[in-house]
């Protein structure tokens, strides 16, 4: 016994009885005991917990990759739809020229990639101009083969005598 645990033993001793002292003594020594265990098994969990914690960090970083390779992929495919959707509208269109007579049928992939250049309010005026064009109007079956309808070939040098793509269209309507 320490010097300390001796005066410790007689002031316990004065105040409670040697029995008192040895029943709180024999306390004292599980209770530290149960302190020592509890401290060890808390340890234990503080540990596990520690690398639950690590290993659910390393999850959430795969996870997180996973996810922006998904989104990435997204992206693509949306393209990819825009894209499709997009061309299938100007092949549509394309083809509503064929059948009023304004474009040769063998020309349709050709104005497909043109109407495919086009940005979305261009494209729709475009088309609402197209679809408000009467069949019966069109002045050849075949469609426009070329544009010499809007210039003069006799005088190439007077510029005001030309008349405009307006003018050219009204002809033909």
């Amino acid at each position: 016994m320490t010097r300390r645990d001796e005066a410790i033993k007689k002031i316990a001793t004065s105040l409670f009885s040697e029995e008192t002292y040895n029943k709180v003594a024999k306390n004292d020594k599980q209770l530290k005991t149960a302190q020592l265990a509890a401290d060890n098994a808390l340890l234990e969990k503080c540990a596990s917990a520690s690398l639950m914690l690590k290993t659910a960090a390393k999850e959430i970083r795969s996870l997180k990759h996973d996810n922006e390779k998904l989104a990435a992929n997204v992206e693509e495919l949306t393209q990819k739809i825009n894209y499709i959707e997009r061309h299938d509208e100007a092949e549509k269109l394309a083809n509503v020229m064929v059948a009023k007579g304004m474009l040769k049928a063998s020309e349709v992939d050709k104005k497909t990639m043109e109407l495919m250049a086009f940005d979305e309010e261009g494209f729709s005026i475009f088309k609402d101009a197209i679809e408000n064009v009467s069949t019966e109007k069109i002045a050849s079956h075949e469609g426009i083969s070329n544009l010499d309808f809007m210039y003069s070939s006799e005088d190439d040098d007077v510029i005001d005598e030309k008349p405009s793509l307006i003018d050219g269209v009204k002809k033909c309507l």
